[in-house]
């Protein structure tokens, strides 16, 4: 697995590629071979004329950090045409997907970026790699000659759309978005970015990473503040890759495989609809950090009863088919505080998703957040109108049966808070209320714990 970025070629990349320019397989198939040894100075020279032509744009190709070859579109016309070419000068990486990988990223930059119509190449008909590369990306062959031809009107869907959405995370956004950008995979992912009006840096770091990296980004920058649920919905409308993966803008990945992992689990198992893993909670004030699974024994399979009765998912965990029609949700869903949680109790309803082993991802806890900031009585009563909501719009008597169970449980817990807390009265009233002595054992309230919020609570005073 390969981590393939394309970026906008740089007059000191001569001090490389004048290297490649005198090696003959390369050209070998090519009507554009040297006449003579290219030099540093040659090589510089030439550079620097071609970036400053106005009829093309040309990148570099990087895999895992490290520059091996050239991708541009020269002759662009105002029929909005241009032609494509590539090479890979370092031959080690001959026939391992690259050339494809960094394609597709042209090509969305040359359809989004360029607003281009078309791209066509000419290739001999004797390399016959280089022709399977271009079919497989797209090109159509239109010539015995051989010249080839992609229509950029078609649809460019990527393997996986990742999910983030951003507001006011200068001091985050940059460490979130490069741990996307890191990912190794050999299949083709864009990043979808609603950046929502921010009031410090946010946006000039997001649109500075895009101008970096071209054909990666899709960037949706609201001219006013919407708001987190409709900026939610705009991204989510605007993913278009086969799965989803999400990743908030002050949170982060921490395995380069991870995209890779998941989604090699669900394409080798169809009747999963997502996928998700461990998540590293790390508190930005002290420094401090656990695992939100960690060593507790949970589902490893999660149904639609499963999900209800404990949320282990890590939104920056999940992955998923993008089956879900986000124009069409439940009424509920916009009325909710838990979104992430509502769109994995949507999911479930359409099948179950699977806990791979491992901490991949990382949630920030600090006073920007928008859980973290929020006070006691809003998370709490978020999570009771959430399940209530849940109760009304499902008709399976079992599972309401499940909801309502949840419910109590919620409120039980809600109590001992309360209790903790200090306000004895309401918590002992809500606790008391709420005891649950049967059912799924994960939904017990047991009478001790009542007694033992009392205890530390007269400890405390």
């Amino acid at each position: 697995m390969y981590n393939v970025l394309i970026r906008p070629l740089k007059r000191e990349d001569a001090l490389i590629s004048y290297q490649w320019r005198n090696d003959p397989d390369i050209w070998k198939f090519t009507g554009h071979r040297p006449d003579k040894i290219i030099t540093q100075e040659i090589e510089l020279d030439w550079i620097q004329r071609v970036l400053n032509e106005k009829d093309s744009c040309r990148f570099a190709i990087l895999v895992d950090n490290i520059y091996i070859g050239n991708i541009q579109i020269t002759n662009i016309t105002l029929e909005e045409e241009g032609e494509y070419h590539i090479f890979i000068g370092e031959k080690d990486y001959w026939g391992k997907g690259i050339a494809s990988l960094a394609t597709w990223q042209l090509l969305r930059y040359a359809k989004e970026r360029l607003n281009l119509k078309r791209l066509y190449l000419f290739v001999n008909p004797l390399n016959k790699p280089a022709i399977k590369v271009y079919e497989r990306c797209g090109f159509i062959k239109v010539s015995d000659k051989i010249k080839m031809v992609f229509d950029l009107s078609r649809d460019l869907r990527p393997t996986v759309s990742v999910f983030m959405i951003t507001y006011n995370h200068e001091a985050y956004i940059r460490q979130a978005v490069e741990s996307i950008l890191c990912q190794k995979t050999n299949f083709d992912f864009d990043i979808v970015i609603g950046e929502d009006c921010s009031t410090d840096s946010t946006r000039s770091i997001v649109m500075s990473i895009a101008d970096q990296y071209p054909g990666k980004f899709k960037l949706l920058l609201h001219e006013k503040n919407i708001g987190a649920m409709a900026n939610q919905m705009a991204v989510f409308s605007a993913c278009t890759g086969k799965y989803v993966a999400m990743c908030e803008g002050d949170d982060y990945w921490a395995d380069p495989l991870k995209l890779q992992k998941q989604v090699d689990f669900l394409e080798a198992n169809p009747g999963f609809v997502f996928s998700f893993h461990d998540s590293c909670i790390l508190n930005q004030k002290t420094g401090e950090k656990r695992n939100r699974i960690g060593e507790r024994n949970i589902d490893s399979t999660v149904d639609l009863k499963s999900l209800i009765i404990q949320n282990n998912i890590p939104t920056a965990s999940l992955v998923f088919r993008n089956i879900i029609d986000f124009h069409s949700l439940p009424d509920w869903f916009s009325k909710i505080s838990k979104g992430d949680y509502g769109l994995c109790v949507l999911l479930a309803e359409n099948g179950p998703g699977k806990y791979l082993p491992g901490v991949m991802s990382v949630y920030r806890v600090h006073d920007g957040g928008v859980w973290s900031s929020s006070g006691f009585e809003f998370t709490k009563n978020a999570d009771l109108s959430f399940f209530k909501y849940l109760l009304q719009y499902f008709d399976n008597q079992a599972l309401k049966k499940t909801i309502s169970a949840k419910l109590k449980w919620t409120r039980f817990n809600y109590g001992i808070s309360h209790i903790r807390q200090g306000r004895l009265i309401k918590g002992l009233f809500l606790a008391v209320a709420n005891i649950r002595l049967t059912g799924d054992p994960r939904l017990r309230t047991p009478p001790r714990k009542i007694a033992s919020a009392l205890k530390s609570r007269l400890i405390s005073a």
